[in-house]
Order: structure tokens, then sequence, then C-alpha cells
């Protein structure tokens, strides 16, 4: 018999390392910035049978139209899941993510559903059934790796306009939903925001230097 959760949210389990990533401004890209424990799908059916379970089962569940995956109103694709241990099912929906960031719905592949049904079947035995629950403590998901409070403000505004136009299938479609902003305005805004990622910048320095204790 599966062991209780309270029982599984003590039990040991096999952690694996992964890469934590921070935007760098000055270089226009991600670099790592230390590491997360996380556990793999691998490890954390292995725990399970060691911990009482006698037959577990996890798949997919497709939506009404036999596709993998769901998207919701604002273009964001995830999955659902099923966890099944000895007779006992629980389901979860999942976000279809690379480890760094969202997966543009185009660009979906195998690999990426495949990768976001494992760590689906992690994180809802964690949640229904204790294992593993400890690697949630912080309360950003191991899998969103990439601190969005380093990104600035006009790569996050970019990223926005990016993934609706994506979604919306073309910048005019996209247009549509915002009553009057046009192209012109949205590529004005994106100047702006990077102006006001420059005053921030400016000014966060300054009260940093104005904390610190003067030489003598």
């Amino acid at each position: 018999m599966i062991k209780s959760f309270n029982e599984l949210s003590k039990a040991e389990v096999e952690i694996t390392k992964k890469p934590i990533f921070k935007y760098n401004k000055a270089k226009q890209q991600l670099e790592q910035d230390g590491e997360l424990d996380t556990l793999s799908w691998v490890d954390c059916l292995k725990a399970l049978y060691e911990n009482g379970a006698e037959k577990v089962l996890f798949e997919h569940i497709p939506n009404e139209n036999g596709n993998l995956l769901y998207i919701d109103e604002n273009g964001c694709a995830t999955i659902k899941v099923f966890v099944e241990i000895d007779g006992d099912r629980r389901e979860i929906y999942y976000p279809l993510i690379d480890g760094t960031k969202n997966v543009a719905i185009d660009k979906a592949t195998q690999s990426d559903i495949y990768n976001a049904k494992q760590r689906a079947f992690v994180k809802c035995v964690a949640v229904n059934w204790g294992l593993g629950i400890s690697l949630w403590k912080k309360e950003q998901d191991p899998d969103t790796v990439v601190k969005e409070q380093e990104i600035s403000l006009a790569e996050q505004f970019r990223a926005l306009v990016n993934d609706a136009t994506k979604a919306c299938g073309s910048v005019p479609k996209m247009l549509e939903h915002l009553e009057g902003i046009t192209e012109k305005k949205i590529k004005d805004l994106i100047a702006e925001a990077k102006i006001i990622d420059g005053i921030t910048k400016t000014l966060t320095k300054v009260i940093s230097d104005d904390k610190k204790p003067e030489q003598k």
C-alpha cells in the first residue's frame, strides 16, 4: 500500500540539479545564474514503487478535438495529464515550457509536449501524494527558471506583443484587440519602455551608491 501524504512528503528522493537563468540586459541574452533542485520523472516513479505503490499510470488527456494542447483565451498552451496510483486518479494542467520560457504554439514540438508531460507527472504526484513536495517550498516553480524581474520592461512588453501576434496569426489581427492602437504606437511604446529602463537603472544605482558608507 502507498504511504500517506505526510510520510511521502518526508521520503528521500533523487535530486537533479537544473540551471537557473537570468537576462543580461547589456548582452541581450540569458545567462546561467545558479541551479535549482528538481526531481526527474524516472526517479519519481522509482520512489513511488519503493514507498508502497503497486501500480502507477500517467498519460495525456486530449481535449474535445483530440489534440494534446489546450489553448486558453490568452493564447497560452497547456497540457492535461492524469496520474493514477493504485486506482486513485488525479488530474493536472501544466504549461508548455522549455525550461526557460513559454513555448510558442507554432514552434511546439513533440519533444516539448513529452517533456511537459513528464514534469506534469512529477508535480501532480507532489501536490496530491506528497512525494517531492519540498521542492515546491519556494513560490517559483522549478521549471520556471527565468527570473522575470531581471528582464527589462521593454523586453517584457516586446515579448508580450510577439506572443499575442503569434496567437492571433498576424499583427493586424492582434491590433484589432487594442482599439485604435497602431503598429507605430506599439513601436513608440517599446522605445519609451527602453527609456524607462535606462532611468530605472540610473536611479537604482543612485540609491545603491547613496546607501554605501563614506570612506574615511
